[in-house]
This record gives C-alpha cells, sequence and structure tokens, in this order.
C-alpha cells in the first residue's frame, strides 16, 4: 500500500510537471486562452488547447507530445488511485479501514474530472470544493465533493 501511495505522489508531481511545461509552451509563444476561460484545466480549457493549432509543423508535433505525455500521466494517476481503492476495500489492511466509521472520509483527496455528488459535510472545510475526497459508506466507495454546510 504504501508504495502504491509513493508511486501516485510521483505521477501526481509527474502530472504538475507536465502541465508546468505546456504552460511555459504556450507563454514562449505568447499564446493565452480566450477571456471566456477562467479557470486553467477544465473540460473548456483542454477543448481549447486541443483545438490549438501551429504555422510550423515542428511547433505542432511538440505540442501533440506535451498533450499525449500529460494525458498518459492523468491515467497513469487513475490506474493507480483505482489500485489503491481495491486495495483498501480487499487489501491485507482492508480491516482497518473497515474499523472506520462507516461515512469517515478515506486519506485520498483526489482531482478528478468526473463530475461529483455534492454532499455537505461539517468539519471538511478545510477541503477545496473542486477536490473530490473518496469517502468510505457503508462498504462502498465513491467521489464524493465535500463542502461544508451553510452556518
Amino acid at each position: 500500500m504504501r508504495d502504491l501511495v509513493r508511486c501516485r505522489e510521483a505521477a501526481k508531481e509527474d502530472a504538475h510537471r507536465a502541465r508546468q511545461r505546456m504552460l511555459k509552451f504556450l507563454l514562449r509563444h505568447q499564446i493565452h486562452p480566450p477571456e471566456t476561460i477562467k479557470r486553467r484545466w477544465t473540460k473548456k480549457y483542454r477543448e481549447w488547447l486541443a483545438s490549438l493549432t501551429f504555422e510550423h509543423e515542428a511547433m505542432q508535433v511538440v505540442f501533440r507530445e506535451m498533450l499525449h505525455a500529460l494525458e498518459e500521466v492523468e491515467q497513469r494517476m487513475s490506474r493507480l488511485e483505482n489500485a489503491l481503492l481495491e486495495q483498501a476495500m480487499t487489501g491485507a489492511k482492508a480491516s482497518s479501514f473497515n474499523s472506520f466509521n462507516p461515512c469517515a472520509a478515506l486519506a485520498v483527496s483526489l482531482p478528478s474530472p468526473l463530475q461529483p455528488k455534492s454532499v455537505h459535510l461539517h468539519g471538511f472545510a478545510h477541503l477545496r470544493s473542486s477536490w473530490h475526497t473518496w469517502v468510505l459508506c457503508r462498504g462502498s466507495i465513491h467521489p464524493v465533493n465535500v463542502r461544508s454546510a451553510a452556518p
């Protein structure tokens, strides 16, 4: 389990580096997203990235490779996250996870492109609402968008 967590952390760092590399490439060529796109790495932003074309073939190849590298590392993170969840449910340490409160947040906070269910829980205000936390509820794990309840 420890090695899975370490490998996922390394993949997270790789994804961060791939995003930074792409941003620097775009800035070097003075390419900025349209004003309608407020945040990076959203679905709209990724659609805009996919629509970019460059006048020089070499730049197009480099950009496609950067985009492909980012997609590969995100797929790797997804595979590792699935393996972590599988280990949490059925691995050697599964019994220690099952001893948690039935709806306690599992110690894995994941950014995800999936649209989450919205859940209001007291005491989780420190988690960003755009990040998913995997929650263990009565033997099943699902991604939720944790937000603090309104006072």
